[in-house]
């Protein structure tokens, strides 16, 4: 799996409708579009304007066709000139995960 991080900070004074639009349909062509091997994404935000993001896909080769798209291209284009204080991007490959999630019904660990 390779995980996309991305840390964003957007302009005190952007237009937050316009950039939930085009943050939607970039999740939808990721979300359609075998070619991309996308998994999932998940995102948190703060206050102060910042999101860090995590693209989650199946292959190396998803991740490099989805950063040479031209209309993933033509949307980064578009926040720098309009949503974008900053930002900055990692493509990692996992090497392991794990998880715990607690049962109330099996009661607490021993």
């Amino acid at each position: 799996m390779y995980i996309h991080v991305i840390q964003v900070r957007l302009r005190e004074n952007f237009d937050a409708e316009a950039y939930l639009t085009l943050d939607a349909e970039l999740k939808e062509i990721l979300r359609t579009e075998p070619q991309f091997g996308f998994l999932s994404y998940q995102d948190y935000a703060n206050a102060e304007g910042e999101i860090i993001a995590f693209e989650r896909f199946s292959t190396h080769e998803g991740v490099d066709l989805w950063r040479k798209d031209a209309r993933h291209r033509a949307a980064m284009k578009r926040g720098r000139k309009e949503f974008f204080a900053s930002y900055h991007g990692w493509v990692c490959t996992l090497d392991h995960d794990y998880s715990f999630t607690f049962d109330p019904a099996q009661g607490e660990e021993e």
